[in-house]
């Protein structure tokens, strides 16, 4: 052999190495962490417990037990594949539209595992730390269990394109992962030279009075992305605290999460919500400035946190925000779901 072809075959080996190794990598720690099986027509992926699950495609019949899994398959085109949801979907048609006329299964914690036998769904959806016996109950009959939380930034854009590998969308899933990011930026861009110790502190409150949020909730990393330091040093993601703690932590801003729907709930009821919020806290930075944002989850979590974090970081930071029309993105997103632009979404607004 020549040392003209060996040279060329041991670049040939460089490039394959570094390419491939480049992907490998690439597919692991940023994208999606799907394995090709050697069986015919199988991919295995990790879902967001950590689990493997082995799964044949094209997946044809979904049972979804969450709200926030039914919006990204609705986002994704992939309505036509659900045959079961569980009864929050179904009460709130305004937002799911003909998925909320499928089957329901029970809700979201206790679904009715016969019920999801009879539909022979191909997989089923839900959240990673509840319905824990939903393997038990139906891996044995061959349906397949995945685990997404669909609610936390930080794993979110990777159970996206997950998900779309599994069900063929994943045009729409590098679609909506780009929107995403590109508001990302922004906020990203305007909080840039804002030192650690001038960011403003928060107290983020979930649906439950005085409950707080630390490290795994999705509250918590979402007050991070809006350039914030939440009060608290939690070793546990969801911890209950006392008006005094929270008054002698004296946060600069508060963000309270509801769940009330953002297409029904009238201004009055965002005020009851405020007014309640500045009788508890009124001794604090965040009351006395106002700066209190109420945010329903379905913009606070789900692939509008995006918009969630703008809001915020418009409320805290007002001057490096002024020009920012909040309400731009939120008609962007909600003609991905395919509705009219009504309701309040965030408040103030």
């Amino acid at each position: 052999m020549s040392k003209a072809k060996i040279i060329g075959i041991l670049i040939i080996i460089a490039i394959i190495s570094f390419y491939g190794g480049y992907l490998i990598s690439n597919l692991i720690s940023s994208y999606s962490p799907t394995i090709q099986t050697s069986k015919l027509g199988n991919i295995t992926i990790i879902d967001s417990s950590g689990k493997y699950v082995e799964i044949s495609i094209p997946v044809k019949k979904i049972v979804v037990l969450t709200g926030d899994a039914a919006t990204i398959l609705k986002i994704l085109n992939a309505s036509d594949l659900i045959v079961g949801i569980s009864d929050v979907i179904a009460n709130k048609p305004e937002i799911f539209g003909n998925i909320s006329n499928k089957t329901v299964v029970g809700s979201w914690k206790n679904p009715d595992y016969e019920k999801i036998i009879s539909l022979k769904p191909d997989i089923v959806i839900t959240y990673t730390k509840w319905t824990l016996d939903a393997e038990e109950k139906l891996e044995p009959l061959g349906i397949k269990v995945v685990r997404f939380d669909f609610y936390i930034p930080s794993i979110m854009d990777r159970e996206i394109k997950t998900l779309a590998i599994i069900i063929g969308r994943e045009k729409e899933a590098e679609s909506l992962c780009k929107w995403m990011k590109d508001i990302l930026n922004i906020v990203n861009q305007r909080l840039s030279g804002l030192k650690e110790e001038n960011k403003l502190r928060a107290y983020g409150e979930t649906y439950i009075t005085w409950g707080t949020v630390g490290p795994g909730a999705g509250l918590y990393d979402i007050m991070i992305l809006s350039g914030l330091r939440p009060i608290g040093e939690f070793s546990i993601s969801y911890p209950k605290v006392s008006a005094e703690w929270v008054i002698n932590e004296n946060p600069d801003v508060i963000i309270k999460a509801i769940t009330a729907d953002p297409l029904t709930i009238k201004q009055s009821d965002y005020e009851k919500i405020l007014n309640d919020i500045k009788q508890r806290l009124n001794l604090t930075n965040a009351v006395k400035q106002n700066k209190i944002v109420i945010l329903p989850n379905d913009l606070l979590y789900k692939p509008s946190y995006p918009i969630a974090i703008l809001q915020i970081a418009k409320i805290s930071y007002p001057d490096r925000f002024s020009d920012i029309d909040v309400s731009y993105y939120l008609k962007q997103y909600l003609s991905f779901l395919g509705i009219e632009y009504k309701g309040i979404w965030y408040y103030p607004s």
